[in-house]
């Protein structure tokens, strides 16, 4: 009988459900990369919004977005209850001493809201701020329970030091964002989305350390990026 891989060195691993290794957690990412892009395509009809257009008025937030996103998720829900990961997934097995890295969250909510008021409330109606926070809020966390969730406890039992795993999982959370160039965006833009991306993505990890709580992360990035779209509007 094969024997289970023994658990990563690394202090922060928990020995809950499966242990995968490198290329099941590469795999899960492409999985739902893959399933995401099909998704919009596949739900999106002929007023799909390109990536520049994104956020304007008249987006099909549900269709486009919501759907594929609620579609998304329940994948993601599949591979926790598969792997048996339902505590180490939301919960971190000991939170940091190092309190000062709320910082950089606080920071950027900061920036975000500071852009937000310089840029003024846009007038939208009812149904833009339904579908457009439907949106956000799925992408909070759909995103954050692959990137700082899925990816970030299946790393920890494959990586043995903890800064591999921040940058494996920021990596690829930089890396998902690189076919909006099949909505439209640019390259060159793309790229550097890329890496400002992977760079944000420490930030998320760096408040579910502080908190011990993955749904932070997802209200945080939800609340930025409501902030970043209402500008668009």
């Amino acid at each position: 009988m094969a024997q289970a891989p023994p658990l990563s060195t690394n202090p922060l691993a928990v020995d809950e459900g499966a242990r995968p290794g490198l290329v099941m957690l590469v795999g899960f990412f492409l999985a739902h990369t893959l399933l995401w892009v099909s998704l919009i395509f596949s739900f999106s009809g002929k007023d799909r919004v390109s990536f520049a257009s994104l956020g304007a008025q008249g987006t099909p937030w549900i269709r486009q977005f919501v759907i594929p996103l609620l579609l998304v998720l329940a994948f993601q829900l599949v591979m926790i209850r598969t792997a048996r990961w339902k505590r180490s997934v939301w919960h971190e097995p000991a939170r940091t001493t190092r309190r000062w890295l709320i910082v950089f969250p606080a920071l950027m909510l900061l920036l975000a809201f500071v852009s937000h008021v310089t840029s003024g409330m846009p007038e939208v109606d009812g149904s833009y701020l339904v579908g457009m926070t439907a949106t956000v809020a799925l992408v909070g966390i759909t995103e954050e329970l692959t990137f700082r969730g899925i990816l970030l406890v299946g790393g920890r039992r494959t990586f043995p030091h903890e800064w591999q795993v921040v940058v494996f999982t920021g990596a690829l959370f930089g890396l998902f964002h690189l076919p909006n160039v099949l909505l439209g965006a640019a390259l060159g833009a793309t790229l550097f989305q890329v890496v400002q991306t992977a760079l944000i993505g420490t930030t998320f990890y760096a408040l579910r350390r502080v908190t011990g709580l993955l749904v932070p992360c997802m209200v945080l990035h939800a609340v930025y990026d409501w902030l970043v779209l209402i500008g668009k509007a």
